[in-house]
């Protein structure tokens, strides 16, 4: 064991024992409340009322007035937008081609042409005229890009349908075309959602490239127009299914916001008119009360907070194990403990306390108990629950029925826990969270080891 080291208390730790003691916490807090309260409705009773007070008390309410009449107006124009924005993107769903396709069935043509403009350099030593390759692949590119792919895909029983991606709006994922212009190369890929529809938007393409080859072997440059692929296929895509989630996220998003706004609008409080009388005894009871309920809370976490600094608490299973290399066999869960709420569990939990009940906790420990070499008679003592003793005894004897607990007391007070200690081949710490400090945890192992080997002392911490 290291006497000389220490554990210095960061702010979390300091935040976390303050916020422990949430209950003494709201006790100082509303006592400061109703103390600064009382003094306010007395201070107040002091105040004469004036018609100037009372004439500035409705100046402020025009303008309160007129604040509040102004974020309703704000806030009955956002539901209005977010409403036509909802009924835009259910009007999208319903007509949206890549939102009912399928990812795992997706029908796809991969369509690849080389353009050759027969450009003669010497005789009989063929090259890509330079004047013209970049040319005529831009405006292939062109034409199948200008194709109205959304004719494609209407059925008698879905006559409007929609082609573009839903999210941005301007990107046709449907149809894609790349080039390379420099080489004369034009790949044009093609996705449906059924065999049928995929023939259909591939002849387009097909026609568009040759009406394209016509025009421009008039206008621009005689050229042949090779097929370097022409593949159909059946695919996989989970682009589709991110498209699709983040399509549905967004509406939820609007949804969501529109739910906000309405609640907002919903809580939206009009100003009180100002009272007839001069002096409001409610307003300088609140206002009073607020400032005793900040003090009377901070200056109970004053006095934790010093409390912690000067007595140094056991905070975690940790602080035992690294200060004093002492094994913790488990942290024991009392049966009907006190730590039911959400803050205690908050608390516990980022001390490195586990959420285990009470037979978790009992099971735990039986557990590691077999882990360390202890002998088959220990000696529980304990520098912060003595009282509690009795109580592990039994629940460790009826877990561990082969070995024989012996309790003993608090070895700083109590002169038979000294001698019981003289005979003790192995001895099992019993300390409180929160409660042990560290000097008394560190005199108690102190003594310990002047009679009992440090490998057959252990530790168990009650929460």
């Amino acid at each position: 064991m290291d006497d000389n080291k220490t554990r210095t208390v960061n702010l979390t730790e300091l935040f976390l024992y303050v916020l422990s003691k949430w209950r003494t916490l709201i006790a100082g807090a509303l006592i400061g409340a109703v103390l600064l309260g009382l003094g306010g409705i007395a201070l107040a009773k002091r105040n004469v009322p004036s018609e100037a007070s009372l004439k500035a008390a409705q100046t402020d309410y025009e303008k309160d007035l007129k604040t509040y009449e102004t974020k309703k107006e704000k806030l009955q124009i956002r539901i209005s937008n977010l409403e036509n924005n909802i009924a835009q993107q259910q009007y999208i769903e319903e007509r949206s081609v890549m939102l009912e396709m399928d990812p795992y069935n997706i029908y796809e043509t991969v369509l690849s042409y080389y353009v050759d403009t027969n450009y003669e350099i010497v005789p009989e030593l063929y090259y890509q005229d330079p004047d013209y390759t970049a040319v005529i692949t831009n405006s292939y590119v062109a034409a199948v890009k200008r194709l109205d792919i959304s004719d494609y895909f209407v059925t008698p029983e879905r006559p409007d349908v929609l082609t573009d991606n839903p999210i941005s709006g301007n990107t046709e994922r449907l149809l894609s075309v790349t080039s390379d212009p420099d080489y004369g190369t034009i790949t044009i890929t093609a996705r449906a959602d059924t065999q049928e529809n995929l023939d259909r938007l591939t002849q387009a393409i097909q026609d568009t490239i040759d009406e394209t080859k016509t025009l421009l072997n008039r206008t621009v440059r005689n050229h042949t127009l090779s097929v370097l692929d022409s593949t159909t296929r059946q695919t996989v895509d989970f682009d589709y299914t991110e498209l699709q989630q983040s399509f549905d996220d967004n509406v939820y998003d609007l949804v969501q916001s529109l739910t906000d706004a309405s609640d907002k609008l919903d809580n939206l409080e009009a100003p009180q008119a100002p009272s007839a009388t001069s002096v409001n005894m409610k307003k300088e009871a609140v206002k009073f009360g607020i400032i005793g309920l900040i003090l009377g809370l901070f200056l109970v976490a004053f006095v934790h907070a010093f409390r912690m600094v000067t007595r140094d608490p056991v905070l975690c299973a940790e602080d035992i194990s690294e200060r004093y290399q002492v094994p913790v066999l488990g942290i024991y869960t009392e049966k009907n403990g006190k730590r039911r709420s959400g803050i205690d569990r908050f608390v516990a939990g980022k001390m490195g306390i586990p959420k285990a009940d009470h037979e978790e906790s009992v099971a735990y420990i039986k557990a590691t108990r077999a882990l360390y070499p202890l002998e088959h008679e220990i000696l529980l003592v304990s520098a912060s629950t003595p009282d509690r003793l009795q109580e592990i005894s039994e629940l460790l004897s009826e877990a561990d029925p082969g070995t024989k607990y012996v309790t003993a007391g608090d070895l700083g007070v109590s002169a038979a826990a000294v001698n019981a200690l003289a005979d003790a081949a192995s001895v099992i710490c019993v300390e409180k969270w929160l409660k042990a400090t560290h000097e008394d945890v560190k005199k108690e192992l102190t003594m310990i080891h002047r009679v009992v080997s440090p490998e057959k002392v252990a530790m168990i911490l009650i929460q």
